[in-house]
């Protein structure tokens, strides 16, 4: 076997540490899905560092700071924004940003409730903010916050142990948000208490379900990939295949046309298409658009990976934006969604998928020096700092914000999924 690009890079010396996060500017956001698993907000969050104590102040400090500089609408799109505040930001110690559209989400601890922090809450309330309430609900001092709150926030874990019970009648009729909705079986159990919205990651997990079948055009799209990595595939072979499923040729080029992509021409086929980005770039967008209708998830699944992708392929290039290894790393980001998007196990799905030995390391052991990068990501989408990079790798956040906006405007030329029912535990 020959020494690749990839293989060298596999030999660099250790990665160096990323900086503190009180050094730097950063934001990554968690969606808050509706009934209807439609976005209904963004909850955003500043990364920080594990440790002992004080991460939390640094973290709304850093968040408020960084709104200040980068505003909300950019983070957000036309979505909600849910912000975590303490007592010394509702008190106004602290600058808000924008208050139409923002929620702020406020935990009840107790020794904190006094009159100084419901006038607050008011004075918030009357410059256009809504207050989501979490925390120590029940303690008696709460009840006036309750009635300010126009949403009540609870997590999965206190449903079973009777917080709601606990509460008693919310008053005006408060919105339900359930948060750490984490597993997909955890999703049905939480309609007994008919929440308005939820959070979670039991969207980005798969939810096997007996007797259903693969979709149609995923063995096409499977037979593409297998072709598009034969260095002498022709127009004529591609066209072939994309014939058995006219709607992926549609849709892929609906995608390639839309203003988000930004071609400057109109690409009317696919042998244009082809001609005009190139075979290795079609194959990435071919597989994006394949995937996405074949998901049976709401779009938010395609939009997270569309956006992980995108930050693994920009952390990768660093300063080169055509580095073959960028191409590799947005396939890592993609393809670690599938077994979410697919509803199967990712080990069971790269089975039959035509990806290098390398590729799958790097998705199921995060190895190698995309699947570092992969493994960063996913630490800056829960809200942490990686504490390693990669050599010579761009800067995380400013990766990550360019994949949002690019993701956002792409949101309406991606394809819809089969159905937006919710998770569905396996039969027994």
């Amino acid at each position: 076997m020959t020494t690749s690009a990839l293989d060298l890079a596999l030999d660099l010396p250790n990665p160096n540490p990323a900086p503190p996060a009180q050094k730097r500017v950063q934001v990554t956001r968690r969606a808050v899905f509706g009934r209807d698993l439609s976005v209904w907000g963004y909850e955003l969050m500043c990364p920080v560092t594990e440790g002992a104590g004080g991460e939390r102040l640094n973290a709304e400090v850093g968040l408020l700071n960084a709104l200040a500089e980068l505003g909300v609408r950019p983070l957000v799109a036309d979505k909600v924004a849910i912000i975590a505040v303490g007592r010394d930001t509702l008190l106004g110690r602290l600058p808000l940003p924008q208050s139409e559209g923002t929620v702020l989400s406020l935990r009840v601890v107790k020794g904190e409730l006094d009159k100084d922090l419901i006038v607050a809450a008011e004075e918030r309330i009357d410059d256009g903010f809504q207050i989501a309430l979490g925390g120590e609900m029940w303690l008696p001092e709460a009840a006036p916050l309750i009635d300010k709150a126009t949403v009540i926030r609870v997590h999965y874990s206190e449903l079973r142990q009777g917080i709601l019970d606990r509460l008693g009648p919310r008053p005006r009729g408060q919105q339900l948000w359930v948060d750490g909705v984490n597993l997909p079986e955890e999703f049905p159990n939480t309609r007994a208490y008919a929440p308005n919205y939820f959070s979670g990651d039991f969207l980005l997990k798969p939810a096997p379900v007996e007797g259903r079948r693969a979709p149609r055009n995923l063995s096409v799209l499977m037979e593409l990939m297998t072709k598009l990595r034969q260095p002498d595939i022709g127009f004529g072979e591609i066209e072939n295949i994309l014939r058995r499923d006219a709607g992926l040729s549609v849709t892929l080029l609906r995608f390639l046309n839309s203003a988000g992509f930004g071609l400057r021409v109109q690409v009317n086929n696919i042998r244009q298409a082809v001609a005009l980005i190139g075979l290795q770039e079609f194959s990435k967008w071919v597989t994006l658009v394949g995937l996405g209708e074949a998901s049976y998830k709401p779009p938010e699944v395609l939009i997270t990976a569309l956006i992980r992708a995108k930050t693994c392929e920009l952390v990768a290039n660093g300063k080169n934006e055509n580095s073959p290894q960028g191409s590799t790393a947005f396939m890592v980001g993609l393809f670690s969604l599938l077994d979410a998007m697919l509803d199967q196990p990712l080990e069971t799905i790269l089975k039959d998928l035509p990806v290098s030995d390398s590729l799958k390391n790097a998705l199921i052991e995060q190895t190698g020096y995309e699947g570092e990068i992969l493994a960063a990501v996913l630490d800056y989408e829960r809200g942490l700092l990686p504490e390693f990079l990669p050599l010579k790798c761009a800067d995380m956040f400013e990766s990550w914000q360019k994949a949002v906006l690019w993701a956002d405007s792409l949101r309406a030329s991606l394809p819809q999924p089969h159905t937006t029912e919710g998770p569905r535990s396996r039969k027994r």
